[in-house]
């Protein structure tokens, strides 16, 4: 990948969480899942904020980019996520790609058997609001 945003493309965070540096294909916040499009335009290593019910998110948005610019991505560890708006986060619920908002979470107190494929972690404590991150521990499937 040739980049033309920085030759740094790893760290640890001051939480001690590992992120790597990729492009943002569209403004992102920070808390939202990201994932790398297959087809139409765009640049190799450029994340976009992970489609409703999407199945191959990749990490979570560790802060504000603007599209075009290098991003830091959260792709396992502690990192504080972006439940849909409806939605407050309950400690130890299942995450996963929100059904009806691009690069949020819906939550579950169970992993849900046909939703496998678009879990992202557990939340690892109760939110203080709907649609307020928190802090969660990533995984992906």
């Amino acid at each position: 990948m040739e980049s033309t945003y920085s030759e740094v493309r790893s760290k640890l965070t001051p939480e001690g969480v590992f992120a790597v540096l990729l492009r943002a294909g569209e403004d992102l916040v920070a808390g939202e899942v990201v994932y790398i499009p297959q087809t139409g335009t765009g640049y190799d290593g450029e994340v976009r904020k992970a489609p409703t019910s999407s199945d191959m998110p990749i990490g979570v948005v560790y802060a504000d980019a603007k599209v075009t610019e290098g991003v830091w991505i959260v792709t396992n560890g502690r990192v504080a996520v972006l439940p849909e708006t409806g939605v407050t986060a309950a400690r130890s619920n299942v995450i996963f790609t929100s059904a009806s908002q691009a690069g949020r979470v819906d939550k579950s107190a169970t992993a849900p058997v046909n939703e496998h494929w678009r879990e992202c972690g557990h939340y690892l404590v109760n939110g203080t609001g709907n649609g307020v991150a928190a802090m969660a521990i990533l995984h992906f499937n």
